[in-house]
């Protein structure tokens, strides 16, 4: 007879400390509608359901037969912690545990998939779905086999090329199958203040469960590693320095990205806003490309990990920092 038994691995992911023994993990006067104060965002807990105090030293399966573990997070977006992320089922059989092991602290990657097409025909539609898995689904015990599905379709018949031979300009093909994709996203969709309230909603809640960025791949795609320094004072302040980007042979200089004291750094943090101004460098210049951060872990609470831009265009391209280096 098969065994179709499941094992299920719980993985957390902690980034602060471990709450100290016999505290009690929601506030005193909350009535379980909040943490205890002393609980900080990525603080890895240890502690016993029944009495929701955190195990001490010398506990055993005898004093505590159902263990819970769990990371403090923050679910509202209010910067603190608000919430604990728990093992599938809430806590683990003392009894029944076999192995448990701790992994040293790491910055995690993005995926990077490149999607490719052949031949393409005039008049045709053609989809494509995207199955993502994240957060959303792995938070909750009804959706941790769950995959999202999302459906993005393009019609050929307005792109057509007289000089190719297919007769399909395949780069409006992805251009427009591209802005399909990121059509959703409030920054780039012009017409919805245009739609319904409830067609508002449903974007916006898309817009926020959604865990991923399409671009089109032109010929030119360069990775540009971005590394942190230190001071004599301080950990992890400033980070290697983007002060503009040449465009086929034109420099473009941003404003407020680098030191002024030393046009080589850029101060920490800064990545996000670079990245929208060489998008808008790319646009403004009205040459197609563009640029997303590869970062997996951000935040204040983030640990000070290298990351990586990535920069995509049909066009030469190069960053260079304040000085225009």
């Amino acid at each position: 007879m098969p065994n179709d038994r499941r094992v299920r691995e719980n993985i957390l992911v902690p980034y602060g400390k471990v709450v100290p023994e016999e505290k009690y993990i929601y506030s005193l006067d909350g009535e379980l509608a909040s943490l205890n104060d002393e609980i900080e965002l990525g603080d890895l807990l240890f502690y016993d359901p029944r009495t929701n105090l955190t195990i001490k030293k010398g506990d055993t399966a005898k004093e505590v037969p159902k263990l819970g573990v769990a990371v403090a997070v923050d679910t509202k977006g209010l910067g603190y912690a608000t919430a604990l992320q728990k093992v599938f089922g809430d806590s683990i059989d003392s009894c029944a545990i076999e192995n448990f092991t701790t992994d040293p602290a790491n910055c995690g990657c993005n995926q990077v998939m490149d999607f490719y097409v052949k031949c393409l025909y005039k008049g045709e539609t053609y989809t494509i779905e995207i199955w993502t898995r994240g957060d959303r689904e792995l938070h909750t015990q009804t959706n941790f086999h769950n995959w999202r599905k999302e459906v993005f379709s393009v019609n050929l018949k307005d792109f057509a090329c007289d000089s190719c031979e297919s007769g399909i300009d395949c780069n409006a093909v992805m251009c427009a199958l591209v802005a399909k994709m990121n059509s959703h996203n409030p920054k780039k969709a012009k017409s919805i203040k245009h739609t319904g309230a409830f067609i508002r909603r449903a974007l916006k809640q898309q817009v926020e469960n959604r865990d991923w960025t399409a671009y089109v791949l032109h010929s030119n795609d360069v990775e540009y590693s971005i590394t942190h320094q230190d001071t004599a004072c301080s950990d992890c302040v400033t980070m290697t320095g983007i002060g503009g980007i040449n465009i086929n042979g034109t420099t473009i200089m941003f404003k407020g990205t680098t030191l002024s004291t030393d046009p080589t750094l850029s101060p920490k943090g800064k990545q996000d806003r670079i990245v929208s101004l060489i998008n808008k460098a790319f646009r403004d210049s009205k040459v197609e490309g563009s640029a997303v951060v590869l970062q997996q872990l951000k935040g204040s609470g983030a640990p000070c990990c290298d990351f990586k831009i990535k920069v995509n265009s049909c066009v030469t391209f190069d960053l260079v920092d304040g000085a225009g280096t």
